[in-house]
């Protein structure tokens, strides 16, 4: 592995585990078992490293907001499925982020700028998978509904790092991956209302799997 690609990887465990204002370069390099000169050769500095970070998390969840040539019109609950899953695992992923989002966007305004941007590619994808859906006559929505689900949608999954911190968490203890995933249980429940009959059956399954997953 390239020693980028050792220093990008220990960063994500250690930010991940002990929050990114816990970790310095300093604890990275000794992680490592390198020297700082050797990281400061590869990363000028800690927030060249998260911007990195971002961009892996950036692709990953464009790749899973991504439908395939063609597929809008055939899309199956399946391939929802399999989208906020591939969401949802790189919330989890790249939970530091989220855990600090504000404050590493106003700390950073290469960030800042570049999640602007991210936020719209990721709003214009998602607005063509409820297109999909509609098509596929799974759900029945109008431009102006779907408009409002986008937007509602992008800010539940972005807030929801933020909820748990408020009001779930008990002192001392952390978010688990399951309390993450819960999160698609309110993405099922803002879509419940523009589900068409025949697959209300099988969104309750998936509510109901999900709901537990935040006990």
């Amino acid at each position: 592995m390239k020693t980028r690609d050792r220093i990008l990887n220990a960063a994500l465990t250690l930010f991940n585990e002990q929050g990114e204002r816990k970790v310095s370069t300093n604890h990275l390099a000794a992680h490592l078992g390198m020297s700082p000169g050797n990281l400061y050769y590869h990363f000028k500095n800690k927030q060249d490293i998260i911007y990195d970070l971002f961009l892996q998390h950036e692709a990953q969840i464009e790749s899973a907001l991504s439908l395939p040539k063609g597929a809008q019109s055939m899309m199956t609950l399946e391939d929802k499925f399999n989208v906020m899953l591939g969401v949802f695992e790189s919330l989890w992923q790249y939970r530091f982020i989220h855990l600090n989002l504000s404050q590493l966007l106003s700390d950073n305004p290469k960030l800042k700028q570049r999640y602007r941007e991210f936020y719209q590619a990721c709003l214009g994808k998602l607005d063509a998978v409820y297109l999909g859906l509609n098509e596929a006559g799974i759900i029945s929505i109008s431009q102006e509904q779907r408009k409002g689900l986008v937007t509602n949608t992008w800010i539940n999954v972005t807030g929801w790092f933020a909820f748990l911190q408020s009001c779930v968490l008990e002192e001392g203890q952390s978010i688990s991956k399951n309390m993450v995933e819960g999160g698609m249980y309110q993405v099922l429940q803002l879509e419940s209302p523009y589900i068409n009959p025949d697959y209300l059956a099988d969104i309750d399954a998936l509510k109901q799997a999900y709901q537990l997953a935040l006990v």
